[in-house]
């Protein structure tokens, strides 16, 4: 049985050049319509990428990050600023102590990246 993955031939892993062919609604979210390298159309959420500041007409570096089960392709753009495998300094927010599953303290930093996004990274002590 074929299904949507197999008429996309995109390997999960591997990155490609996709192009923003348009923005789209289907029952109340918004969509990038993105042209596949062998030119096959899929949809990307606009709402996690706004940030991006995509636009119609650009060419976009997807990575496919996973292919499900039943053949659902789940992409993920580059990052405008980040890149994997590059160390990066954030500025520090603050340092603050939350409890953990079993009700004990732990640290969090809280750092701010370019885009304005909290990144909570938890510190701990071997003990």
């Amino acid at each position: 049985m074929d299904n949507f993955y197999h008429d996309h031939k995109l390997e999960e892993g591997a990155w490609y050049d996709f192009t923003i062919v348009k923005i789209t609604s289907l029952d109340d979210e918004r969509f990038f319509v993105l042209q596949t390298p062998i030119n096959t159309r899929m949809l990307l959420p606009v709402l996690p990428y706004l940030d991006y500041a995509f636009k119609e007409g650009q060419t976009i570096r997807c990575k496919v990050d996973k292919v499900s089960c039943t053949g659902k392709i789940y992409l993920e753009p580059e990052h405008p600023y980040y890149q994997i495998g590059k160390s990066y300094l954030f500025p520090l927010v603050e340092v603050c102590e939350v409890p953990d599953l079993y009700h004990q303290p732990f640290k969090l930093m809280v750092l701010r990246d370019r885009l304005n996004h909290l990144i909570y990274l938890p510190l701990w002590v071997d003990r």
